[in-house]
């Protein structure tokens, strides 16, 4: 191979390699990290037909494929390729593998995605596997940084573990799904080389130093990342998608006494997705709704309007700002997934959400109308 990187990282000591995998609602980020040294090596991928090169985060989405009039749900491709291809795909494996354990046969449980597909949790559980996939030694589509392809896929046919990141007070069913999709993916052989960590607690050990380190041999390139020299009183706060996770912990002067007993563990249901559907709610659908109210009144209409009004928000009962409102959000996401009018008007939420950030205001198009919001 004439790939830059190292054939032996390790200079021929022993070691014990570990994947590190964050198993994110919209996406997957991987590491390798040697147990018995200092090596760690992140991992990014190259996958056919995909437009970006190297993605340090991979796409955790999965096509829509509904049969009519059956109205069942199949899962098509998964990963990048699927953003490309179309606006109907699953946006949101990983908070479904909560739900129950899927039954072989059956397929059930059945997650409702749209008012009118449902999709088999069995396939759920198969697209996370496809996912997976590409970091087995066998079906290798990623590249780690460092490494020569050789030695990676050497390192991925004898990996002594793989530890995830999950959310706090999560149910035993998600921690089964994950596992079984990854012993499907062939990334390890035995149930019991599967490890499980809060996400909170990994976003902050992923900060500190090793304990076992002297403090001068520190990898110094990244100060303000890694190797913080912290202690005493300390609030994590790790927000996604779907969950904020929080913790609090008072940091020991010596790292090594740090124990699981010393955090205080929160998870909360709103984050990036809540946020998604206030910005749809308050700042397009408030709006129009008001446009609409005052069209009646005048007896005049137009596209934009009658487009909007197609979606029905005025007929559900809509989950307050910046409360988890769990149950209505469920509903609300299911409606908006029914139509492309509704999908199209997520993805403008997520544009905005970035946009606002930098500017006091925001052209977008949406039902070929341009809104300035």
């Amino acid at each position: 191979d004439g790939d830059d990187g190292d054939d032996d990282p390790t200079d021929g000591q022993p070691a014990n390699w570990f994947l590190g995998i964050e198993l994110g609602t919209t996406g997957m980020s991987a590491v390798l990290m040697n147990q018995l040294g200092d090596q760690v090596n992140p991992l990014c991928w190259t996958i056919a037909g995909d437009d970006e090169a190297n993605r340090f985060r991979l796409p955790a989405v999965a096509q829509v494929e509904s049969q009519h009039p059956q109205q069942v749900g199949q899962l098509g491709a998964v990963g990048p390729a699927v953003l490309q291809a179309t606006d109907e795909y699953l946006r949101a494996i990983k908070p479904l593998l909560k739900i129950g354990i899927p039954h072989g046969t059956s397929g059930e449980p059945w997650v409702q995605w749209s008012d009118q597909v449902a999709v088999p949790l069995i396939t759920v559980q198969s697209a996370l596997s496809q996912l997976l996939t590409t970091l087995s030694a066998d079906r290798m589509s990623c590249r780690a940084v460092g490494l020569k392809s050789t030695a990676l896929k050497r390192i991925l046919n004898d990996l002594r573990g793989v530890v995830v990141g999950y959310p706090n007070n999560s149910p035993d069913t998600f921690r089964f799904n994950i596992r079984e999709a990854i012993l499907a993916a062939g990334l390890v052989q035995n149930d019991d080389q599967v490890v499980f960590i809060d996400e909170a607690i990994a976003a902050l050990l992923s900060a500190l130093p090793d304990p076992q380190v002297e403090t001068e041999d520190l990898d110094e390139q990244q100060p303000g990342l890694y190797n913080c020299n912290w202690s005493g009183g300390t609030v994590v706060i790790s927000a996604g998608s779907t969950l904020t996770e929080a913790a609090i912990v008072d940091l020991p002067a010596e790292l090594d006494q740090l124990q699981y007993s010393d955090f205080v563990l929160r998870s909360f249901t709103y984050a990036g997705d809540s946020l998604d559907q206030d910005i749809v709610i308050q700042l397009m659908h408030l709006p129009v709704q008001a446009a609409i109210d005052n069209q009646a009144m005048s007896g005049a209409a137009d596209a934009m309007t009658n487009s909007w009004q197609s979606l029905g928000l005025d007929q559900l009962p809509l989950p307050q700002p910046g409360e988890a409102d769990r149950v209505k959000r469920h509903r609300l996401r299911q409606r908006l997934n029914s139509s492309p009018m509704g999908r199209q008007a997520l993805a403008a939420a997520r544009e905005l959400k970035l946009a606002l950030q930098e500017d006091n205001e925001y052209d977008l198009t949406l039902a070929d109308q341009v809104w300035t919001i």
